[in-house]
């Protein structure tokens, strides 16, 4: 599938029960954070050729149950990355980060378009996100762009419907009705733009 851009991503923080405690999205608002990419992995799952009287029988090659996301945002929030990893802000202002901090699971909603203008949207509806590293470069005589915070994630199956889900894509309002409610459980929001 050919896609033209990413315009924006919507994270629901999960609690107990795998339920919406919170969302945020980063769509490009002023000091709010803007999409740069997002790549998915995983779906080529490796096929098991299965042998029986003296012949190859039979081939295994059942669906994915786990993906990676790897994700760019420009100037993320502190509030959103504390939230997604884990980190608690104390009342001195530091968010720390050890051996107790844990990620919570969250939900994902990205959007981009197809070719002819279409909007595109990719769910994953359980997963925890990471961040390898933080990163600072002197000033220089010419200004840089601004280097993008990058998110690395585990997707993993949700029952939805009656079945495990990992990844689901659609376009149009119908698609994004069907993805707020099956990953946020929340009113249904347009997105802005």
């Amino acid at each position: 599938m050919s896609l033209v851009g990413f315009k924006q991503v919507k994270i629901g923080i999960l609690g107990e029960d795998d339920k919406v405690t919170k969302t945020f999205t980063i769509n490009g608002e002023t000091n709010k954070g803007a999409t740069v990419d997002i790549e998915i992995n995983g779906f080529d799952i490796e096929p098991i050729t299965q042998y029986g009287s003296d012949v190859a029988y039979y081939v295994l090659s059942q669906g994915a149950t786990e993906l990676d996301v790897n994700m760019s945002v420009l100037d993320l929030p502190d509030e959103v990355l504390n939230a997604v990893l884990g980190q608690v802000e104390g009342e001195d202002g530091i968010s720390w980060s050890g051996e107790n901090t844990i990620a919570p699971y969250v939900a994902l909603l990205a959007q981009s378009q197809d070719p002819q203008g279409n909007d595109v949207y990719f769910g994953l509806p359980k997963g925890k996100f990471s961040t390898e590293s933080v990163k600072a470069n002197t000033k220089e005589k010419d200004p840089k762009e601004l280097e993008a915070d990058a998110l690395k994630g585990k997707f993993v199956t949700k029952q939805i419907d009656g079945e495990a889900r990992v990844f689901g894509k659609g376009k149009g309002a119908k698609a994004l009705a069907a993805f707020e409610t099956a990953l946020f459980k929340t009113a249904v929001t347009s997105p802005k733009g």
